[in-house]
């Protein structure tokens, strides 16, 4: 295995090195009397040392430019001096800059021009979109999502990103080349100030053969660098001005129904130069939410009499109780720019601790609602370096750490106490009574028996709500008079925790030969998984009194959780990978329950040819996928060994047939020697053509189409399996779902055409009309296995994704801008998520065998943004206002008969096709108005008023099958509903539990923020 594995790195090595999120300045420079091509015109990226010289022809290259916004200085003797400014460089494109040199009339003349702006990216051969630093800081919505949400080919579900169709998770994100998806379920790890931004790229799809794991889409982040002059900027947004910095949960109707929900941000930067070689940025921010979810919809509020009774629920808006988050973010980077090799080295830190809503508790139980912490880290090395004039060497070491932590906040994060009404402490025997046992002529005292007891001495551990179980290990049931509403004291009774990081070495060469950019790299990453959860802890404690009390070396008798077995943990429902069954003890890397290790490798060579009239990006990528996770010689036969453990060898007999059968975990007469249960999994190789096309049929119109083939290695959370727990849910015969380490990577086909056309001067348009064929998504099954059936994982739905995307973008014109972007697609396929039919897995059913809309079919979707900015010289001075309509047609769900929903049935009847029913449609206008002010010299202060959701709109996010509406089943206007409603309070306590805030989107949020930028030079 070790060889293998040094062999598959020697020659991934011998490509080349790092993939990393640079861009390219090319253009030509001509006599501007004759329009003569110059030779030997010294380029120079101003700034940096980087820079190139002109050939023959004119022309020339500078590669391996980081994104930002640069000057450019052309120098040839005899001519004057060229300077031009605002050249804006984006990764993975080619920015054109043609230089036009008068011959020089004054000594020491020096001309300046100012670039504008491309309308339209023509070195782009599939759908790009880019927003940048100074556009992102305008934008009144400046979170992740909301960046990345209203790009074309986006549907967002919450914090979810669907791209074009494709499940959540086949986003890949980078931040400055670091991978940064969690490598357990894929989510996004950690976050990061917008004000840190340079830019944000998105690729939907058509993605170059460098760019791999993932399925759907591209979501490139660029952190900003050291200029060559300092710069500090702080910034503080809050919507605490709209209660006067008061309690929020005691605002009434608020302000015009307008609420503070607590929101407080604070971050600052700093960036320049510490010698001519070296330059630093640090950006750090805190952000402190005391109601982050905040709800369009209304929620119960309990109404209690003066003897502490519930006599009243009434329906509220604004902020709901223990919903707080708190985090911190910091990211850094230093360069050090040593021609002809650069190094750059940067990180991250994120830290975030914030309760998870969970409706049942939020009536008179919210301070049990779970908490969950999240600590994500991240780290790169990057080396840099020119080979000659036309060839980049570059190199990253990566290193990404995502933590998760959830538990009760009130009982904490030692899970054993859950269940357990009080500890008693030090403990004394008192014997009452003593009976001797004689010989047969009684002559001789053969046995002594005490009758005794415990007299305890103190309690180290009593529960909050001791009082209100009625022994250890029960929680407070729910109140069925209160619609199952969680009671005051009804604990949280789970645990889990989840500890991921990789290690990831990229690299490439990047050769500029003629017209053609060859590039070849690879990247290897290893990972660390480790997860522990448990999901009846409570049931701890009564397994502890189980047992009788140990006397130590004090003389006092104690309870200890030593004392509690595997088997103990184990029916407590604990599941654990990197850890032993009881959460508290690490297990080696090399144990089957210990840490998994996948590995993901890949290797790519591609060209890209920039010709006048057609630009042509040819590629293909090798990924290889290895789980790290033993998987079972015959799935279909489990057998566990005499402890209940899965054996580790099995022995074979024959059955009544004559044919072997392996299911003894102990020697047979027929076989003595057996074999492993379980054994190494296989590799899995792919390799995946990519073609793109662009042509310039005039400076002013662009075609483009794209065709690649795009492998995903599955959702890990559905590869993983826990033996311990495997092993008990099959011998408890539990309906449970488990992981497959045989999955096998999705495969998607994706084409692409569209072209782009120039509007006028400052206008232009882009429409790409989309195809993607989706094979071996997992879905879930049964495996009809001895000792019992059990559900698993496998590589069977499928899909077709189809649609056009329009983006309009106007660049800024009698001081406005505006960008319009729309799609139109049709989603459908035979699942939405991996386990989305368990239910058939469960209850016995028909799998779909053909395609419906899928959860997120969104049919329209788009977003329009209008930016207007003033200058110095207009009437009111560096004045601003940002709207932002986004909208979308509602998405699916399955219309069913009524039922309640507070009180469901194991299945739901359906009475129409599988996703036929339509959500209503959404639309939301967010604004900021900013107006700055120069302090003198180059200090500004700058102040703005951003309000998400301007017009409050109850923009729906889920609805209830029965109705379609998010706020009623329909259940309580039927003779059962009326039924089990039969009281006032009960009427309105059911109303209450429909009234989920995930149910809406966010309410109308009104936040003041300030920032201050200083410039330090002239």
């Amino acid at each position: 295995m070790v060889k293998r594995w040094l062999w598959l790195t020697v020659i991934l090595l011998i490509p080349g090195m790092i993939y990393a999120a640079m861009g390219k300045i090319s253009g030509t420079v001509k006599d501007a009397e004759t329009g003569a091509p110059l030779a030997g015109v010294n380029i120079v990226v101003e700034g940096t040392t980087l820079g190139a010289a002109t050939g023959e022809d004119g022309s020339y290259v500078i590669l391996d430019v980081p994104p930002g916004i640069y000057s450019l200085q052309a120098s040839y003797i005899g001519y004057a001096q060229v300077t031009m400014t605002n050249v804006r460089v984006t990764s993975g494109l080619t920015t054109e800059a043609n230089f036009q040199m008068k011959k020089e009339a004054i000594r020491g003349e020096t001309v300046t021009v100012v670039a504008e702006r491309p309308i339209i990216e023509k070195s782009a051969t599939n759908e790009v979109r880019v927003v940048r630093s100074e556009d992102i800081l305008n934008l009144p919505v400046r979170t992740f999502t909301g960046i990345v949400s209203n790009q074309t080919g986006v549907v967002s579900v919450g914090e979810d990103i669907h791209v074009r169709g494709g499940r959540a998770g086949e986003v890949g994100f980078y931040v400055d080349g670091v991978y940064v998806n969690n490598p357990y379920d894929m989510s996004r790890g950690g976050d990061l100030s917008a004000t840190a931004y340079e830019e944000v790229s998105y690729q939907a799809g058509g993605f170059n053969a460098e760019f791999g794991t993932a399925s759907s889409g591209i979501v490139n982040t660029t952190t900003k660098t050291g200029g060559e002059k300092w710069n500090f900027q702080a910034e503080y947004v809050t919507d605490g001005f709209l209660n006067g910095w008061g309690d929020i949960f005691d605002q009434g109707d608020g302000v015009l129904n307008t609420y503070s929900y607590g929101y407080n941000q604070m971050n600052a930067s700093m960036g320049g130069p510490l010698t001519n070689r070296i330059r630093l940025f640090l950006n750090a921010e805190k952000m402190d939410v005391g109601a982050a979810r905040a709800a369009a919809g209304k929620h119960g509020q309990a109404v209690y009499d003066e003897e502490g009774k519930i006599v009243d629920i009434k329906m509220v808006r604004g902020p709901i109780e223990d919903n707080e988050e708190n985090r911190y973010s910091a990211v850094g980077n230093l360069l050090f720019d040593f021609k002809p090799f650069r190094v750059r080295v940067g990180g991250s830190y994120y830290k975030s601790a914030y309760r998870l809503y969970a409706h049942q508790y939020s009536l008179v139980n919210s301070s049990h609602q779970p908490q969950e912490e999240q600590e994500t880290i991240t780290g790169h090395a990057r080396l840099s370096g020119t080979l000659g004039p036309k060839t980049v060497l570059n190199f990253q070491l990566s290193y990404f750490n995502d933590k998760v932590v959830r538990y009760d906040p009130v009982l904490g994060e030692d899970y054993r106490y859950y269940g357990l009404r009080y500890m008693p402490k030090d403990g004394e025997r008192l014997i009452l009574d003593t009976l001797y046992v004689y010989n047969e002529d009684s002559t001789e005292i053969i046995n002594t028996i005490y009758h005794d007891t415990i007299i305890w001495t103190d309690t180290s551990w009593v529960h909050p709500a001791a009082e209100k179980m009625t022994s250890n290990g029960t929680n407070p049931p729910a109140d069925y008079n209160l619609m199952a509403f969680f009671p005051e004291g009804h604990w949280y009774d789970a645990y889990l925790r989840t500890y991921s990081y990789y290690y990831m070495l990229t690299g490439s060469i990047l050769h500029q030969t003629g017209n053609h950019e060859l590039k070849t790299g690879f990247e290897y990453r290893m990972n660390n998984i480790r997860r522990f959860t448990i999901i009846a802890p409570s049931r701890l404690a009564s397994s502890l009194m189980k047992y009788d009390p140990q006397l130590g070396e004090d003389g006092y008798y104690n309870y200890s959780w030593d004392q509690l077995t595997d088997a103990d943990y184990r029916a407590a429902y604990a599941d654990n990978m990197g850890w032993d069954v009881s959460g508290f003890n690490d297990l080696p890397d090399d144990h089957r329950d210990g840490a998994r290790e996948p590995v993901i490798a890949s290797a790519y060579l591609q060209d890209k040819i920039e010709l006048s009239d057609m630009i042509l990006n040819a590629g293909v990528r090798y990924d290889y996928y290895y789980s790290g996770h033993k998987t079972f010689y015959d799935p279909e036969n489990i057998v566990i060994d005499q402890s209940g453990d899965i054996a580790e060898r099995v022995y074979a007999s024959l059955d009544d047939d004559g044919n072997k059968v392996y299911k003894s975990s102990i020697p047979t007469e027929y076989d003595p020697i057996g074999l492993p249960q379980l054994k190494e999994p296989d590799g899995m190789n792919y390799f995946s053509p990519r073609l793109g096309f662009a042509f310039p049929v005039t400076d002013r119109t662009v075609f483009h189409a794209q065709y690649g083939k795009f492998i995903q290695p599955p959702n890990l959370q559905d590869v993983f399996i826990s033996y311990a727990r495997f092993a008990s849910n099959l011998s408890q015969g539990n309906f449970t779902e488990s992981g497959n380490p045989e999955l096998k990577p999705v495969e998607v086909t994706s084409y692409e055409i569209g072209f782009k056309q120039v509007l006028g001067g400052n206008a232009s348009f882009d429409l790409t009309m989309f195809y993607k064929q989706l094979n071996n998504y997992v879905q879930e099954r049964n495996i009809y296995a001895t000792p019992t059936v059990y559900a698993t994982f496998v590589n069977g739905d499928f899909g077709t994704v189809k649609g056009f995307s329009f983006a309009y973008n106007l660049r800024r014109t009698r001081n406005m801008r505006m960008s319009l972007n729309y799609t139109l697609q049709w989603a459908a396929g035979t699942g939405s998520t991996s386990d989305g039919q368990y239910k058939i897995v469960w209850q016995g059913g028909n799998f779909p065998t053909y395609v419906a809309p899928l959860d997120f079919d969104q049919r329209h979707t788009g977003s329009v943004n209008l930016d207007y900015r003033t200058g110095n010289k207009d009437i009111i001075k560096n004045f601003g206002v940002n709207a932002l309509l986004t909208f979308g047609s509602g998405r699916r769900y399955t219309p069913t008969v009524v039922v309640s929903e507070v009180f469901p049935p194991t299945s739901n009847t359906p009475v129409a096709a599988i996703n036929s029913g339509t959500m209503p449609w959404t639309f939301q206008t967010d604004v900021s108005i900013d107006k700055s002010f120069y302090l003198g010299g180059k200090t500004q202060l700058t102040t703005y008023l951003s309000i998400i959701n301007l017009f409050n709109r109850d923009n729906v996010r889920d609805v209830y099958s029965g109705t379609g509406n998010p706020d009623d089943d329909g259940y309580l206007v039927t003779p059962a509903g009326q039924a089990l409603a039969d009281t006032d309070l009960k009427v309105k306590a059911y109303k209450a539990r429909l009234s989920n805030p995930f149910n809406y989107e966010n309410a109308r949020q009104v936040r003041l923020g300030v920032r201050l930028n200083f410039t330090a030079g002239r």
